[in-house]
């Protein structure tokens, strides 16, 4: 797995993707994954290069550095949350329309209704979150993927849901994903890391 520096590195060195970068630096990278705790900034790096790799746009690799900042991003300096307005002011409609899309809403308390309705807006993305999102779930199924492949015990508790749960979740995000966007470059990574994780529950 590459390094935080040289994965920044490989980014396009434009004025799009560096700004995008430095909110991304700015807002994760004092905070830490749920999944693994490693330093959150890895995760949208790691994103951005999967849609880099596949042929992504200039903007594409921009969203996809920016797509977790509404929902788990905090300024370690000034202890405030990114804004949907702020993205706006930011970095225009188009880019913060891609990153609300690809956002839970933290202001519904209840779990199961802040999934369904990110259910409901995944539906109606456009192909650039629908790859974001494809990317994103590549990424975190990895790791699941490496440590069943070398016979190691996956810790599924930090995902609060049964092993299956979150295999049935992730599938319905596939399916989502390949309606909306068929032609997607990641849709058969993305298969054949479920179909890893799937064979290991059987």
């Amino acid at each position: 797995m590459l390094a935080t520096d040289e994965l920044m590195q490989k980014l396009p060195q434009t004025p799009l993707v560096q700004k995008a970068l430095h909110t991304a630096v700015v807002y994760h990278n004092k905070t830490r994954r749920r999944i693994s705790d490693e330093l959150y900034l890895n995760h949208p790096l790691r994103v951005a290069a999967i849609c880099q790799n596949a042929g992504g746009s200039e903007s594409l690799v921009a969203e996809a550095l920016l797509h977790d900042v509404l929902e788990d991003g905090m300024n370690a300096n000034t202890q405030e949350k990114m804004t949907y307005e702020k993205l706006l002011a930011d970095f225009g409609e188009t880019i913060a329309s891609v990153v609300l899309s690809l956002s839970d809403d933290t202001a519904i308390d209840d779990r199961v209704k802040r999934k369904q309705m990110s259910i409901l807006r995944l539906k109606r993305a456009g192909k650039d979150a629908l790859t974001i999102k494809c990317a994103d779930m590549i990424d975190n199924t990895n790791d699941l993927v490496a440590a069943i492949n070398e016979g190691h015990a996956v810790n599924w508790s930090v995902f609060h849901h049964t092993p299956q749960e979150k295999l049935d979740r992730w599938y319905e995000n596939y399916q989502i994903i390949k309606a909306g966007c068929p032609d997607c470059p990641l849709l058969n990574k993305l298969k054949e890391n479920l179909e890893v994780i799937r064979k290991s529950l059987v």
